[in-house]
């Protein structure tokens, strides 16, 4: 649960490290590159912002096929300063987690069980620097066209494949201390960016299919992703009165 909570604030701090805000562009006449690098330009100047991430991962193994879902809900402050603040909630595997980020401290409240850590043992700090908006490259993102659906844009990409699975290469050594012999493919990796006439992001999806498999098995994984922006001004978090009695761990 502590990874998805990670891994969820490193995907909604990915707005940037600038300060600004929104201001008129034509978007018009731009190539879809050109309009995603503008949004990743305007997403950056983004300080606050409210959001929504739900999770849908299958798995599929000899003719059997499970679903989980999760939903995350995230209200963050303050991203372009050295002390943000946040207010992350996530329901996963029928268990309700919520997670504030207060002056450099995470606290968790899980079942009862309210614990603290610093923000940098937690490693969001990582996990930001791996996943955050970059720039338009040509190498990772392949075949992008955008579609105008009234006064937003969609843009559509896929990933390389190739790069995704040297990626992962590098990553299986640990998981195959627990799994001996264990292998991964990305068989597909797809993704859309829905951005409004202003460029700012509305709606993120990822959908990734890929196999796994160890001593002669094989899992399929599908997961598909999507974060819709709520609110990028004037964010409210109301943290619990009682902090400071939260245990560190």
């Amino acid at each position: 649960m502590k990874k998805i909570l990670t891994l969820a604030l490193a995907l909604l701090l990915m707005a940037g490290c600038s300060n600004g805000t929104a201001a008129s562009v034509n978007l018009d006449g731009m190539s879809a590159e050109e309009q995603y690098q503008k949004s990743v330009e305007v997403m950056q100047g983004i300080n606050e912002l409210e959001a929504e991430m739900n999770m849908e991962l299958t798995m599929s193994y000899n003719g059997e096929t499970m679903t989980q879902d999760s939903l995350t809900t995230m209200k963050i402050r303050g991203i372009n300063s050295d002390t943000p603040e946040a207010e992350i909630a996530v329901s996963a595997a029928g268990q309700d987690m919520t997670m504030y980020l207060k002056d450099n401290m995470i606290y968790m409240d899980m079942l009862g069980t309210k614990v603290k850590t610093s923000a940098a043992d937690s490693g969001i700090d990582s996990s930001v620097d791996q996943v955050e908006l970059d720039a338009y490259d040509p190498s990772v993102m392949l075949n992008l066209t955008s579609e105008k659906q009234g006064e937003d844009y969609l843009i559509s990409y896929q990933m390389s494949q190739d790069l995704m699975n040297e990626y992962l290469g590098d990553q299986l050594s640990t998981l195959q201390q627990q799994i001996p012999g264990a292998e991964i493919q990305i068989n597909d990796a797809s993704a859309t960016t829905l951005i409004d006439k202003n460029a700012q992001v509305k709606q993120m999806v990822l959908n990734i299919d890929m196999d796994m498999g160890a001593e002669g098995e094989t899992i399929n994984f599908n997961m598909a992703m999507t974060i819709d922006y709520k609110n990028l001004n004037n964010v409210t978090i109301a943290f619990p009165e009682d902090l400071d009695s939260y245990q560190e761990y």
